[in-house]
């Protein structure tokens, strides 16, 4: 305890500036919920804050702050604006121009190469080759310039540190949901969604959906910490997130959750032998715990992938049971638009999404080729296949591109045996994108910075 102790002083006279900053930039999102305005000073707080702050404080900011990204809506003319899209994008515009101050005064050597096809990717991406959206193309300015950005200052960046920051920022914003769901102003942002009556768990996303993807992003990495290091606060906080998750009744979830636990069991038992044993019995243990806890969200899933009869669990007529603990009643805020069916959309599930996208794709060869163009879309719905995504898209030859761009950021992953254990992040990314689309969105920043970093060994020793 002594050492611990001594630990956390060091930690706090040398961090102060930094915690006080995001201390202040929590309260600020939490006041937020209730007054609109105060929106403005947290992205004035997070632009500062950036600017006067080392460049890894940017992308430590940038991930801490997404689950908080409904939070920082505006409205104005009754059209939402996104300000976490413009924070990211005026940071990573003050971290370019000191990433060119650095190259100027010789502190950095410019990667012409990385450079040019960056921009190639950039430019190609610009093409309207069917239609042209502003949102799309800034979308895209942020993933390119981030990437390369991280990339140039990979050695700055710690790995660890960024997933910690990360994991706080997420475990903070789905405490928030406790209270958000009780605003007027966050019920005008958000819209609950339900299953035999049951709420699905959302934290303050915009739908379960979308907390289950950010979850299996934040998991994994969490997982490649803990069997790199197994330190018990990743543990900590790999359950606590997933327990928020597990009661998203995302099947999208369990299915990566089982895929990457496996792949860390399998590395477990080819490192550390019998020592695994020790560690897979605690993480098994604690996981059917949980499940047995959460019994309606269990029972969910068992009904979901068509284990269990629906008759397995009371279904509420009316809506007034949210899926949480058992035996802890929960009265719902369910915000108007949820009962509003003025709009219809044309749904026809995954699989009926996937024929359309593809006819369309095989309709022409210049389809075929160049794609229809990044901000073009059949319908309301998008593919929800990153693969068929980013090929109808951006076509054969813009896929060529962005896969020579990615391949250039990990030209050196798995060169070595000892480099493996990246599976445990990387397939079940690869799974996901089966079902939905992660490729050259935003999502394809929040995996792929830490990848980066992975790929450069920062923040880890090479012990293994």
């Amino acid at each position: 305890m002594p050492a611990v102790n001594a630990q956390m002083k060091q930690f706090f006279k040398k961090e102060w500036i930094n915690v006080t900053m995001y201390a202040v930039i929590t309260l600020l999102l939490f006041c937020s919920m209730f007054w609109e305005p105060l929106v403005y000073v947290t992205f004035i707080a997070m632009v500062l804050f950036c600017a006067f702050r080392p460049v890894q404080q940017t992308f430590y900011l940038i991930f801490f702050s997404y689950p908080f990204l409904n939070i920082l809506n505006i409205s104005i003319n009754n059209e939402y604006i996104s300000l976490y899209s413009a924070f990211c994008l005026i940071s990573l515009f003050i971290l370019g121009i000191k990433y060119l101050i650095d190259v100027f005064q010789k502190r950095k050597t410019f990667n012409l190469y990385l450079f040019i096809l960056s921009m190639a990717c950039l430019l190609y991406s610009f093409l309207p080759f069917f239609s042209f959206k502003i949102l799309t193309m800034l979308l895209m300015v942020r993933i390119i310039a981030g990437l390369y950005l991280c990339y140039e200052y990979r050695e700055k960046i710690c790995f660890k540190n960024l997933i910690l920051i990360a994991s706080i920022g997420l475990i903070i914003s789905c405490l928030f949901s406790f209270v958000a769901f009780e605003t007027p102003r966050m019920l005008s942002l958000l819209t609950q969604y339900a299953d035999y009556g049951y709420i699905k768990f959302q934290g303050i996303f915009e739908n379960p959906n979308s907390l289950s993807t950010f979850s299996i992003i934040i998991l994994s990495f969490l997982l490649v910490n803990y069997f790199k290091e197994h330190q018990w606060y990743d543990l900590l906080l790999f359950f606590i997130i997933y327990t928020f998750t597990y009661m998203s009744i995302s099947r999208n979830f369990i299915v990566c959750i089982a895929i990457m636990l496996i792949i860390y069991f399998i590395f477990e038992i080819i490192y550390y032998k019998k020592k695994s044993v020790t560690r897979f019995a605690i993480i098994a243990t604690i996981i059917i715990v949980l499940s047995g806890v959460m019994i309606t969200s269990t029972k969910l899933y068992l009904i979901r992938f068509n284990i269990l009869p629906e008759s397995s669990i009371v279904q509420q007529e009316k809506i007034n049971a949210a899926v949480v603990f058992p035996s802890i009643p929960a009265e719902p805020n369910m915000p108007d638009s949820i009962s509003d069916s003025s709009t219809d959309i044309d749904d026809p599930g995954r699989e009926g999404l996937w024929q359309r996208y593809w006819a369309d794709y095989v309709s022409s060869w210049k389809v075929i080729l160049f794609g229809r163009g990044m901000s073009y879309q059949l319908g309301q719905l998008g593919t929800h296949q990153g693969y068929l995504n980013i090929l109808w898209q951006c076509g054969i030859v813009g896929t060529l591109l962005f896969l020579t761009l990615i391949m250039r950021y990990f030209n050196d992953l798995f060169r070595k045996k000892t480099d493996l254990y990246l599976l445990i992040a990387l397939i079940p990314f690869l799974v996901i994108n089966f079902v939905e689309s992660l490729l050259f969105n935003y999502w394809t920043l929040l995996f792929f910075i830490p990848m980066i970093l992975l790929n450069n060994k920062v923040g880890f020793d090479e012990k293994t």
